[in-house]
């Protein structure tokens, strides 16, 4: 198994392994991005995560001015309930391809978003070593 990407860091609430990822909205019908905006957002990449989470601050970089004009869906976690607002099927660029992903938006002055499993790691190879801090990921063969 080879991979393209690596990313070192340290288990600490600063320092989690965490990536850069553009997003941009897309037509899940046709696959087609509807809008040349894009958010760029850094997130930790979730095992644990259902979906991927974003703070709302990355929203309106999507072209989505008022998430609460969006669904609302209580999301259980490691720290409690938080009030989120969507699902919606957003592309995230990850290790050089464009991959659909299903994401929430909530309320929050925090800056890290999850990358949750939903699409995200259909279309990766991903492991942790834990031991070294490391991360390394990888499109799967034929994405």
């Amino acid at each position: 198994m080879s991979f393209s990407y690596l990313r070192r860091y340290e288990l600490t609430q600063r320092h989690r392994p965490q990536i850069m990822v553009d997003f941009r909205r897309h037509d899940p019908e046709s696959g087609r991005a509807v809008s040349p905006m894009t958010a760029r957002a850094n997130v930790v990449v979730d095992s644990g995560t259902d979906v991927t989470l974003l703070p709302e601050r990355y929203a309106g970089g999507l072209g989505i001015d008022d998430i609460t004009a969006l669904d609302e869906e209580p999301i259980f976690g490691i720290s409690g309930e938080i009030t989120c607002y969507g699902r919606v099927h957003l592309d995230a660029y990850l290790c050089g391809n464009w991959v659909d992903v299903p994401v929430y938006f909530y309320r929050s002055d925090k800056r890290v978003g999850l990358l949750g499993r939903a699409g995200a790691f259909d279309a990766l190879q991903i492991a942790f070593v834990n031991r070294r801090w490391l991360l390394y990921l990888s499109p799967v063969s034929g994405t």
